[in-house]
């Protein structure tokens, strides 16, 4: 059976160009948590794909919450996604799609009863899903670019070597399919610095810390 699908994304999400020239009847685009006081919300899925950090995504949980008992499956990239797991009960799933992933394979924790709406869901964005145990902080493929690329822009700061380079020896010295410089523009490098940034908060090791070349590409002061 086809289930009904509704989507909530925002613009800065790789999905979001594609999306948006799909003609798709089941997105929805969302600037701030209240927009999702527009919508009816009654699909049989809810998939939010919104590229949030902590402040914002938990006030779009805690309105999701009080808009619909639907299954919600919710993007916790860049997030600590396992307190928010244990916070926002009422989630069925969380998954990683913020960043770029060549083989378009996205990690996903789902529970057995939901997997395969969220397959089918998957299916119609032209992605796969690897699930796992373990949402962490980032999960696994996000937190260990997050820090691949981070060590890319410090030795930029550095003058270690120039972009190009730098991804040119990534790709053919260990045989990454793209470089961490291309990897951050494909992600939006903004996502990256946030990840980096929760990830620093939550352990406070300072491994996490954001090299200030990343954060400038995009810098914020809210």
């Amino acid at each position: 059976m086809t289930i009904k699908l509704r989507i909530l994304i925002s613009r800065d999400h790789h999905f979001f160009p594609i999306l948006e020239n799909s003609a798709r009847t089941d997105v929805s685009i969302l600037a701030q948590a209240s927009d999702i006081e527009k919508l009816s919300l009654d699909e049989d899925l809810i998939l939010d794909l919104t590229s949030w950090g902590r402040q914002k995504k938990s006030e779009l949980l805690e309105r999701l919450c009080d808009r619909t008992t639907k299954p919600v499956v919710s993007d916790l990239t860049l997030v600590w996604g396992e307190a928010f797991l244990k916070r926002y009960s009422f989630l069925v799933g969380a998954v990683a799609t913020v960043f770029h992933s060549p083989t378009a394979t996205y990690e996903a924790w789902i529970r057995p009863e939901h997997k395969t709406s969220l397959d089918q869901a998957f299916e119609t964005l032209g992605i796969s899903a690897q699930t796992t145990n373990e949402v962490g902080i980032g999960f696994t493929f996000p937190r260990i670019s997050a820090m691949v690329i981070n060590e890319a822009y410090f030795a930029l700061e550095e003058g270690l070597a120039s972009s190009e380079d730098i991804d040119t020896a990534m790709k053919f010295g260990v045989n990454y399919p793209l470089g961490p410089i291309d990897w951050a523009a494909r992600t939006g490098s903004q996502h990256i610095a946030t990840l980096l940034d929760e990830l620093y908060e939550v352990t406070g090791d300072p491994r996490y810390r954001c090299a200030p070349a990343l954060k400038l590409e995009h810098p914020s002061f809210d």
